[in-house]
């Protein structure tokens, strides 16, 4: 039986920000966890809406 080629999986996703392997937001190519994002959204180039 063949290996699955697994590129993303929850034990290699970090943030590179803090290190935590919880709350990863990959979208986009971020790579950083929901905590992280909301103290850099603004300075990345997101707005919050409401």
């Amino acid at each position: 039986m063949a290996k699955k080629n697994k590129k993303f999986d929850a034990r290699n996703l970090r943030c590179l920000v803090c290190g935590t392997h919880r709350g990863i937001i990959h979208k986009y190519g971020l790579n950083i966890c929901r905590r992280c994002f909301r103290e850099d959204a603004l300075r990345i180039g997101f707005r919050k809406y409401s």
